[in-house]
């Protein structure tokens, strides 16, 4: 997790108590210190804090919305948070003032009285925002709860150990009465359990997911019509794919069922916006590392 803080200089005061309080939690961030100068665009450096930042804090006060730059800074968050449909934006008010209707509906945190008033809740929204494992993201026509999970099992005296990589989705449409539930599940053997056993020691066991996760971004881009699914009936459907990538070779079991009424009708099942999300999680990549060789579907 990486924070960007907006602030105005003017409230550079408050800016850089939070600052001290997110090293002291060990929380990395962005903090520009250096004045404004002459232009109209995002300095380089701050695009670049932008682009690498996983959540914004915006110091919001009655300087922050007088500043032409803490509105730039704050219409390329809500742009990104768009884009990458997840919940990214953090605002903190230090100061009673009027919100733009950009923000109006958006929960802040209410730092009026004080840093010390209020870091509790601002480490606790931080700290349930940055864990990756679990997540909720709202499209336009339904919401998705999802959550993650992975590590190695160790097989029997006569089996082989392996990787596992679960991810599990509920599907609300709005204004249905059906839901959906998903799983992907990955399975990996020798080469996916030496890498893990790997980033593991290092205390980076998180590395191979993500890897995954770009392979499996990079499939979707490949064949989108993997990642459909026909629900015509009550029961469970299934898609078994073998991938053989940079990253290794992997089964992915593709796996939906509608549960509630039936609607009368088939029901197109698509992952490509949670298979986005959790690419959005991996982060840019440099795709010559990352490559798919072959692909096999049951």
């Amino acid at each position: 997790m990486k924070v960007f803080i907006s602030y105005s200089r003017k409230d550079k005061k408050f800016a850089h108590k939070l600052s001290r309080l997110l090293t002291k939690n060990k929380i990395f961030y962005f903090i520009d210190n250096s004045e404004i100068t002459v232009g109209n665009g995002l300095s380089t450096k701050i695009e670049n804090g932008l682009n690498e930042a996983t959540h914004f804090i915006a110091l919001m006060s009655k300087n922050y919305f007088k500043s032409n730059w803490c509105k730039k800074e704050l219409s390329y968050a809500l742009k990104k948070q768009e884009d990458e449909k997840r919940e990214i934006i953090i605002p903190i008010l230090i100061e009673e003032c009027i919100l733009p209707q950009s923000i109006s509906d958006i929960f802040y945190i209410n730092a009026v009285q004080g840093l010390e008033n209020s870091y509790a809740e601002i480490l606790e929204v931080i700290n349930r925002l940055s864990n990756d494992n679990v997540g909720k993201s709202y499209e336009s026509n339904y919401i998705i709860d999802w959550g993650v999970e992975w590590g190695m099992l160790k097989g029997g005296p006569s089996e082989s150990s392996f990787f596992y990589l679960n991810i599990d989705g509920v599907f609300w449409e709005k204004n249905k009465e059906y839901s959906i539930i998903t799983k992907i599940s990955v399975r990996g053997l020798s080469n996916l359990v030496y890498k893990y056993v790997r980033y593991k020691n290092q205390n980076e066991d998180y590395k191979l997911r993500n890897e995954i996760y770009t392979i499996l971004s990079l499939l979707l881009k490949k064949e989108p019509d993997i990642f459909k699914i026909i629900l015509d009936d009550d029961y469970s459907k299934t898609r078994n794919v073998y991938i053989d990538s940079s990253v290794g070779e992997f089964d992915v079991s593709l796996f939906a069922r509608r549960l509630g009424p039936d609607p009368g009708n088939d029901i197109l099942f698509y992952y490509d916006n949670l298979i986005e999300q959790l690419g959005n999680i991996a982060g840019e990549t440099d795709e010559k590392m990352y490559y798919i060789n072959k692909i096999e579907v049951d």
